[in-house]
């Protein structure tokens, strides 16, 4: 009876030990038990113990479930960006190379095709550090493309992975064609052919001072006129004429302090055309500084148009000319301002007066034309052709002993249209095609 009690005692005390483990124990490791409510799930009731631990244990660490929170709504504001962007950066990339960046840098190649731009120190420098910085860029984005990564997202061949793929062709293409240009327009710039075709570099000796190749456009080029006496005997096509060279543009620009004025002096009887050409260069506004020189003196048959030199002695006699009539030419020339360069290279602007009985009146107007039987006199911009450079003559063509007019024919003359294109596309020049007429300059007509 006694052992049976000491037995239930010693049963009871070690149930009460077993109790007593099993609430020290971690609530993760308990079993759940069995709900001794009827319709109850054994899991809905975890539920119910995990939220309560999770309320206790929010309520023992209020800072972690705050920093909690905050991770999360920072998840959710930048995933516009980062996790899941709206806007994809690839695209937007790929729209402004082709429809910003290709259509301006396609502009400039244009623009530097049909313009001569100075050279200097600075200038070739600004040349070169746009042409590395697009090196630049496209090393970048093949370091950016072409990465593990990047390689990676492209084996997966997801709808996305492979837009990507097309965005990123898109780039590069745009950076290549965009450097292909960048190179022309530095080739554009920095070369230039000369009279001959010769492809130069263009070498600059200046810092800032721009420097451009004027004899590219001045060399062997000179003004000529065209007088409706002078379209005597065979010339050809309707586009042939008969010019004489009055004076080099280099001249002129040369001496900016001094107007040129020419004097032509012609009479004609029925077989005979004699003129005369008399020069004077005065300095700008000091009329009567300087006297008449004669320059040459022709006579030219009207049945052959051949002309016949005569001696400045005999030309120069008061009794040569019985009723001559007098055409008066004046240039003055504008040279370019020291900063705000409006001309680059300067203008010439020319007036003529006719000297008749006396009297002076004003041509009602001349043209730059170079077509045959003009009633007006026409001038001219033409380069002589290197073939004649030999000649003798101040004005008219004169070889082996035998003078006559310059023709317009390709042969002996280029017209400063071909001469005068612009750039590597041999765009059309916007320049004029002789001295412009400028009715303020003083001629010597009248004193």
């Amino acid at each position: 009876m006694e052992s049976s009690r000491g037995q239930r005692s010693a049963r009871g005390r070690n149930a009460r030990v077993d109790e007593t483990e099993a609430g020290s124990r971690p609530s993760s490791s308990r079993k759940p038990a069995k709900s001794s409510r009827k319709g109850v799930a054994p899991a809905e009731t975890l539920e119910k113990g995990e939220e309560k631990e999770n309320e206790q244990d929010g309520a023992k660490s209020p800072t972690l479930l705050t920093s909690l929170h905050t991770t999360s709504a920072e998840k959710k504001r930048l995933g516009v960006f980062r996790y899941n962007p709206w806007l994809d950066a690839d695209l937007v990339s790929a729209v402004i190379i082709w429809i910003e960046d290709l259509p301006q840098i396609a502009i400039n190649v244009y623009i530097a095709m049909c313009r001569e731009d100075p050279i200097s120190i600075f200038q070739l420098s600004k040349a070169s550090v746009i042409l590395i910085g697009i090196l630049i860029r496209i090393i970048i984005s093949s370091v950016k493309y072409c990465n593990k990564a990047a390689l990676r997202e492209a084996q997966l061949k997801t709808a996305e992975s492979q837009r990507h793929v097309v965005f990123r062709v898109f780039i590069m293409s745009g950076l290549l064609i965009n450097a292909a240009c960048a190179i022309t327009i530095f080739i554009f710039t920095q070369t230039q052919r000369d009279m001959n075709g010769k492809i130069t570099f263009n070498v600059p000796t200046t810092l800032l001072e721009d420097q451009y190749n004027d004899q590219r456009y001045f060399q062997n080029v000179s003004v000529f006129i065209h007088h409706p006496d002078f379209d005597t005997g065979s010339l050809g096509p309707n586009n042939r004429a008969n010019w004489v060279q009055l004076m080099t543009i280099n001249k002129i620009r040369d001496q900016p302090d001094l107007d040129i004025s020419y004097q032509y002096v012609y009479e004609r009887d029925s077989s005979t055309l004699r003129m005369a050409l008399w020069t004077m260069e005065e300095w700008k506004g000091k009329t009567g500084s300087s006297n008449w020189s004669l320059s040459e003196c022709y006579n030219m048959s009207l049945a052959s148009g051949r002309l016949s030199v005569v001696d400045n002695v005999t030309c120069a006699s008061p009794t040569y000319f019985r009723q001559a009539q007098y055409v008066f030419i004046t240039f003055s020339f504008t040279a370019p301002a020291a900063v705000f360069r409006r001309l680059i290279f300067g203008d010439i602007g020319v007036n003529l007066n006719i000297g008749q009985n006396g009297s002076c009146f004003e041509y009602d107007n001349i043209t730059d034309d170079a077509s045959k039987n003009m009633q007006i006199p026409s001038i001219h911009y033409y380069r002589i052709n290197s073939t004649l450079m030999s000649t003798t003559s101040k004005h008219v063509v004169s070889e082996n002993g035998i003078s006559r007019f310059y023709r317009n024919d390709g042969v002996d003359l280029t017209d400063i249209r071909e001469v005068w294109k612009t750039g590597w596309g041999g765009c059309e020049s916007s320049g004029s095609m002789a001295p412009h007429l400028d009715r303020s300059i003083s001629t010597p007509c009248g004193r």
